[in-house]
C-alpha cells in the first residue's frame, strides 16, 4: 500500500500518513438470457501497485473492494 506524507502547516514539522492509491477500473454491461431483463453491470479491479484483481459482478461492492486495499478486512463496517 503506497502512503503519502504530507508537511502540516504548524511550526513542529510533524508529519501526517494519508494512505493512497492506483487502480485501474473497467466497466461494462453484459446482456441477460432471459428477455426483456435489464443488463448487470460487470467491474474489474487492479491494484496497480500490488497486482491485485478484483472481478465483481455488481457495481455496489466496489467502495468495500477499494477499502480492503488500505484496511485489513476485519475493520470494514
Amino acid at each position: 500500500m503506497s502512503r503519502e506524507i504530507l508537511a502540516t502547516p504548524n511550526k513542529t514539522s510533524q508529519r501526517t500518513e494519508h494512505p493512497s492509491g492506483s487502480f485501474l477500473l473497467r466497466i461494462w454491461s453484459e446482456p441477460r438470457e432471459a428477455e426483456g431483463e435489464a443488463p448487470r453491470v460487470r467491474v474489474f479491479l487492479r491494484n496497480l501497485k500490488t497486482g491485485e484483481e478484483s472481478y465483481l459482478g455488481d457495481l455496489d461492492q466496489l467502495g468495500d473492494t477499494v477499502l480492503r486495499q488500505f484496511q485489513g478486512p476485519d475493520e470494514l463496517p
